[in-house]
């Protein structure tokens, strides 16, 4: 898993972008892909990518 902290401002910054693509009508899953795919935070993505997968596979 990448390392470095996710400071408050870039987990803001996704959760304002997924309430976003929520509000617009994407399923959750496509709003954190879409929103992963946007954030320059490598942890961040790491982790919300994992997150993902778990919950397409019914792990979440």
């Amino acid at each position: 898993m990448a390392q470095g902290k996710i400071s408050q401002k870039d987990l803001a910054l996704f959760t304002r972008q997924l309430a976003d693509l929520l509000d617009a009508g994407l399923p959750l899953l496509k709003g954190v892909r879409v929103a992963t795919d946007q954030t320059s935070n490598q942890r961040l993505a790491a982790i919300l990518r994992e997150s993902g997968d778990r919950v397409e596979g019914g792990l979440l």
